[in-house]
């Protein structure tokens, strides 16, 4: 059993492995990468992520999305065994995808644009994520963050060095230093996890458990897909309708934007197993009491970081990337409303209505898509940056109107969603409007950071147990 801890105790070591994972993501592809490399074999390493994550989430099954739901049904004692059951599930699903993979070769090469080998590491990557994630999971689930963090962020420490090894190695076709080099550093971390999930669970097949999972998991699968294409895949659709430039512009600049996605889903590996502790005995008061504050906390981090990111951009990718700037505002502010999504959807998962989510992420996935197929021939990485705004708000009031009507019961009202928003929304008219200002943008940001620094002090004593 994990240790009693605060909320955001927790949530600080939860965000150590993220910055630890996105960090070393962040420098490799940004700092590194986006010099060492020209605009055209950037944006070839950008969709080779791209496909890593959605071959991996289709292998995986997302059984890992079902554990949390496990330890309430099941019990903890049986954690260990049931993750090693649901694992074995993925293996299952990794063999047939497998299989489907060397039919079709050339298929698969040609839409691609890769060379087979290349589309192969894709699916090997992918699934080895998975498991990294798959062992995670459990560990976040039983309270025990600092393993979470070791295995959310092992594989990208190997690969921040390997990589740029291999990259500075080459002198032609430079994207497969970091293919070879993350495949390598994600199978080891991936092989390590499996070894350890079958030697503590001992358990490959159970007919009940792995029920269980797919009720659960399998329409996760659809709705990661979509929620993935709502901001990735605007990558692959530059690659086709706009010019490599503009791809390596959004991709530069959707690296730096999603740095609100990491300190939220940080917190929500804590906010997520706490949720469905509370959830479970009906202490409504506690969980809006801690809605509050938290919230509070992303949201003022969130403003700190929207109003500051443009300098950092300039500093960190010169004269090169400039050019992307304005389209981080966008993302970041659509990368806030999938934190506000993020509340409806761990109350359908607490639900097992998950099938609710895929509908409702498949919807904004599309919208994006139209969007994006009207938008980025006119306008570019902008035009896709617009679509991924829009799409995202479009999500979350979807899943909102799903929580609180279909589904009903959710504890949180639209205004307490609703307020938080129109401050990240406001922070974006604001760097627009001063983009050139840097002081006064500064200044308002360093508060915000000192105000949410505040929030935290005062809130140190919520428990997680």
């Amino acid at each position: 059993m994990g240790k009693s801890r605060s909320f955001f105790g927790s949530a600080f070591f939860y965000t150590i492995g993220v910055i630890l994972a996105q960090g070393t993501a962040f420098v490799t592809n940004t700092l590194v990468f986006g010099h060492l490399m020209t605009y055209d074999q950037y944006a070839l390493v950008s969709v080779y992520y791209v496909w890593v994550t959605i071959f991996g989430t289709v292998a995986g099954l997302q059984a890992f999305g079902s554990i949390n739901n496990a330890r309430l049904a099941f019990g903890r004692d049986k954690l260990d065994a049931y993750t090693s059951s649901t694992y074995g599930l993925g293996l299952v699903s990794m063999a047939g995808l497998m299989g489907i993979f060397l039919l079709l070769q050339n298929v698969l090469s040609s839409a691609m644009h890769f060379p087979f080998f290349v589309v192969l590491l894709c699916l090997v990557q992918g699934f080895f994520s998975f498991t990294v994630q798959h062992i995670a999971a459990k560990y976040r689930v039983l309270n025990q963050p600092g393993k979470f963090a070791f295995w959310t962020s092992i594989a990208y420490i190997l690969r921040i060095g390997l990589s740029t090894v291999l990259v500075l190695q080459l002198t032609q076709d430079k994207y497969l230093g970091d293919v070879y080099g993350s495949a390598i550093s994600f199978g080891v971390a991936g092989s390590v996890a499996a070894i350890l999930i079958f030697a503590r669970g001992k358990t490959f097949f159970n007919a009940k458990w792995w029920k269980y999972c797919l009720s659960i998991s399998l329409p996760l699968v659809f709705s990661v897909l979509a929620n993935y294409v709502l901001l990735q895949a605007n990558r692959v659709m530059l690659q086709n309708l706009s010019t490599p430039l503009e791809t390596s512009l959004y991709s530069y600049a959707a690296n730096f934007a999603v740095a609100v996605t990491g300190v939220w889903l940080a917190f929500n590996n804590a906010w997520s197993v706490w949720y469905f502790d509370k959830t479970h005995i009906g202490a409504k008061d506690d969980i809006i009491h801690l809605y509050k504050k938290y919230s509070l906390f992303v949201t003022l981090l969130s403003v700190a970081f929207t109003l500051i990111s443009p300098d950092i951009v300039r500093i960190f990718g010169g004269a090169k990337f400039e050019a992307g700037v304005p389209m981080i505002p966008l993302i970041a502010t659509g990368c806030f409303f999938l934190f506000l999504y993020s509340f409806t959807v761990n109350y359908e998962t607490y639900k097992r209505r998950t099938p609710l989510i895929a509908v409702g992420t498949v919807s904004a996935a599309a919208l994006n898509i139209v969007l994006n197929l009207f938008l980025i021939p006119r306008y570019g990485g902008m035009g896709a940056a617009f679509a991924t705004l829009i799409s995202y708000v479009a999500l979350f009031v979807i899943h909102y109107l799903f929580a609180k009507y279909v589904v009903r019961g959710f504890e949180i009202g639209f205004i307490q969603l609703l307020v938080p928003a129109l401050y990240m929304l406001a922070a974006m008219a604001a760097t627009y409007l001063l983009i050139d200002v840097w002081p006064a943008r500064w200044a308002v940001g360093v508060l915000m950071l000192v105000l949410s620094f505040r929030t935290y002090k005062q809130s140190r004593h919520i428990m997680m147990e």
